[in-house]
């Protein structure tokens, strides 16, 4: 998706929101109508909150294929094929202390790795099935070392983790979703599927996670099968936070009635994000809103936006990735809005990750280091979103990140303070006026940034 279409996507957000008249905040968010007493941990969502960024890694035997994880399943692989993909998955060149160090350099402050997609395979060493790593040729429990290296170098550590399961035997897809076109359960049992005999195995895994592996994050998936409903959701957040009561878990705990993915327009087109209903989490259980491979505009709840560095959500030879730049530009857009960025990234089969993605990821790194003030710790700024750009505002300081010029001149209307100073964030001229109603900020043009020109603003007291 380029960035003309994302920016739109921002102002249809904008739109969207400002007429829904919505006014909740973070403390209503929680267990949803069927839990109420159960709100979002305050602590761990601020935490969570000024990381502003992370990093997903979806990784697993598909690399082998060079496929998309879970969707090629009996489509651009054969079912038999890819579900004996872990018998030859062996990544000799993982390297734990390698990958965080990497996140460190990326300036990410949390992780998301797929500990079970669509396709069923577990990508740790659970007691529930022998469909796992453990029976890999790799043979060795690769979740359990990032995330005891991650506490070691202060990552926060989560996983995403699929309802959905194409492999396992009970799980009963409901009429009319693409379940029975991905070849079916992976294995036959001389008796009637058991949908509750799967979600009696699911809480057994996440279980696993939560005590044995330390999980802050916990990312859903699949829950736009009709199989999976309101009630069930509601259970699921409820036997979760029993377990860990500071976990953030993701909306898609819950039925698709209550997130934005209703994909009406279908998955690539911009507009269907203008015609979906916002998050209505006074009903629907969640910590935060998941927004997948769009920005969205601010919200009255705490959301990220989960985009790929390539077109493929798995490693693929070859992929087409997004720049650094434009990796930035949807982080500063995402700060504004008053979200986080999560940027998914994708290891080859060996282990490593690619050059390619190391050097972008490190070019993201560097920038974060020499702005690390106008995005860490941070909320949305008191200029909306637009095609200009976006703000972010600590304490006193709103810092005004342009990342396309309209003139010589830019002109924020309401304004919602009044001004005492204004700055350059790393040095140079800045003329800036306040008059009723509307700031002009203006800096010459050969000391314009052609990524991200920044200005700080301090507040008057």
């Amino acid at each position: 998706m380029s960035r003309y279409a994302l920016l739109l996507i921002i102002a249809f957000n904008i739109i969207t929101f400002s007429l829904s008249g919505l006014t909740a905040n973070a403390s209503q968010v929680g267990g949803g109508n069927q839990n109420p007493n159960l709100e979002t941990d305050a602590k761990a969502i601020a935490k969570w909150q000024e990381a502003r960024i992370g990093l997903t890694v979806h990784w697993g035997p598909v690399a082998l294929r060079g496929t998309e994880i879970g969707w090629s399943r009996s489509e651009q692989v054969a079912q038999p094929d890819y579900d004996s993909l872990y018998k030859e998955f062996n990544p000799v060149l993982f390297d734990s202390k390698e990958w965080v160090r990497l996140l460190k350099d990326s300036g990410v402050r949390y992780v998301t790795l797929v500990s079970k997609h669509h396709d069923g395979f577990v990508m740790w060493g659970t007691k529930q099935t022998d469909h796992n790593i453990m029976n890999s040729a790799f043979h060795r429990d690769w979740l359990k070392e990032i995330s005891d290296e991650c506490r070691k170098q202060g990552i926060m550590f989560g996983v995403y983790y699929s309802i959905l399961d194409f492999y396992q035997y009970d799980y009963v897809g409901g009429t009319g979703t693409v379940t029975p076109n991905r070849g079916g359960p992976g294995f036959k049992l001389d008796r009637k599927p058991d949908f509750e005999r799967y979600v009696s195995y699911m809480k057994a895994e996440l279980k696993e996670l939560i005590q044995n592996y330390g999980i802050e994050i916990l990312i859903f998936d699949g829950n736009w099968d009709p199989s999976w409903t309101h009630d069930r959701g509601s259970d699921l957040y409820r036997y979760l936070r029993g377990l860990n009561s500071s976990l953030l878990i993701s909306n898609r705990v819950d039925a698709k009635e209550g997130s934005e993915e209703a994909r009406m327009l279908g998955y690539d087109s911009a507009l269907w994000v203008f015609y979906s209903k916002p998050w209505n989490q006074a009903k629907y259980a969640g910590d935060y809103l998941e927004r997948e491979e769009y920005i969205g505009g601010p919200a009255p709840y705490p959301w990220e936006t989960w985009i790929t560095l390539g077109d493929q959500w798995a490693w693929k030879p070859n992929d087409k990735n997004k720049s650094p730049e434009d990796c930035i530009r949807y982080l500063v857009e995402a700060a504004g809005g008053g979200g986080n960025f999560n940027l998914n990234v994708t290891p080859m089969l060996d282990g490593r990750f690619e050059q390619r993605q190391k050097d972008a990821l490190l070019k993201i790194g560097a920038w974060l280091k020499t702005n690390a003030e106008s995005i860490y710790g941070t909320r949305g700024g008191p200029f909306e979103p637009g095609l200009w750009g976006a703000s972010t505002q600590r304490g006193n300081k709103v810092y005004v990140h342009v990342l396309g010029w309209p003139g010589e001149t830019l002109r924020l209307p309401c304004v919602k303070h009044t001004y005492k100073s204004a700055r350059r964030l790393n040095g140079g001229e800045v003329q800036w006026k306040q008059t009723d109603g509307e700031l002009e900020i203006a800096v010459p043009a050969n000391q314009r940034d052609p990524l991200d020109t920044i200005v700080e603003l301090t507040t008057g007291q």
